[in-house]
C-alpha cells in the first residue's frame, strides 16, 4: 500500500483478541474480502502461520527499542 513506518520501535499498543491458522480456505476467504490489503497471504500459499485479530488499536510515540519479531508485553508508561 506504500505505507511507511518507522522500524526498530513499538509504533502502537493493541489487544490480540483472536487467532486462526491461515490456510487455502481463509486465503479464499481474505481473497474475497480485499486482495489488496490480504494480497501477501493469497499470493505466498507456501507460508505457514497464523493471523491475528487486533483491537483496542492505540497509536503511541515511537519507543525505540531493540527485540526480537515475535509477540511481548512491554511496560508502557504515559508520561505527562
Amino acid at each position: 500500500l506504500g505505507l511507511e513506518y518507522p522500524s526498530g520501535c513499538i509504533i502502537a499498543k493493541v489487544s490480540i483478541t483472536d487467532c486462526i491458522k491461515i490456510d487455502d480456505e481463509i486465503r479464499k476467504m481474505l481473497e474475497k474480502k480485499d486482495p489488496l490489503i490480504y494480497s501477501n497471504i493469497i499470493k505466498h500459499p507456501e507460508w505457514d502461520g497464523y493471523g491475528f485479530k487486533l483491537e483496542n488499536v492505540e497509536k503511541i510515540e515511537p519507543i525505540y527499542i531493540n527485540g526480537k519479531l515475535s509477540l511481548w508485553d512491554y511496560n508502557y508508561e504515559v508520561n505527562s
